[in-house]
C-alpha cells in the first residue's frame, strides 16, 4: 500500500539525512508564513525570536502529541489555514546547487516528520 505522501504528491528528496523529533515545529522558528529551521532547541509556534521547545525545557522529550501547544491554537481553522499555506525551509531538503529556494508546505512536512517509520532522535 503507498504511503500518503506518495498519494499527495511526488515527495521532495532530502540531500541528507536529519535525525529530527516527532514534532513538526520543533527547530524550527515562524515568521511572515515561514518556517526557517534553526536546529536545537526552538518552537515555531510560540512568539519571540528565542522560543524554546516547553517540554525540553521541563527535561522532557519534545514530541508534538505530548506537548500543551496540541491543541494550538483554539481555533482550528487557523491550524489547518497555517498547515495549507505555510512553507518550510528544513535544510535536510534544501537544494545545494539552487541559491533561491521555496521551501516545502508545511502539510508535506507534517506528514514527513509524523510518519511512524520516520527515525526520531534528540
Amino acid at each position: 500500500m503507498p504511503k500518503i505522501l506518495d498519494v499527495i504528491m511526488d515527495p521532495p528528496e532530502a540531500v541528507y539525512h536529519q535525525v529530527r523529533t516527532k514534532c513538526p515545529f520543533y527547530g524550527f522558528s515562524l515568521s511572515g508564513g515561514a518556517m526557517m529551521d534553526r536546529g536545537g532547541n526552538q518552537c515555531a509556534l510560540k512568539d519571540g525570536s528565542q522560543s524554546p521547545c516547553s517540554l525540553q525545557i521541563s527535561g522532557h522529550f519534545p514530541e508534538w502529541n505530548q506537548c500543551a501547544k496540541h491543541d494550538w491554537p483554539e481555533s482550528q481553522e487557523a491550524f489547518v489555514q497555517m498547515l495549507l499555506n505555510a512553507q518550510v525551509f528544513p535544510e535536510e531538503f534544501r537544494p545545494r546547487v539552487h541559491s533561491r529556494w521555496s521551501g516545502i508546505p508545511l502539510w508535506w512536512w507534517w506528514f514527513y516528520i509524523m510518519d511512524e517509520n520516520q527515525d526520531e532522535g534528540t
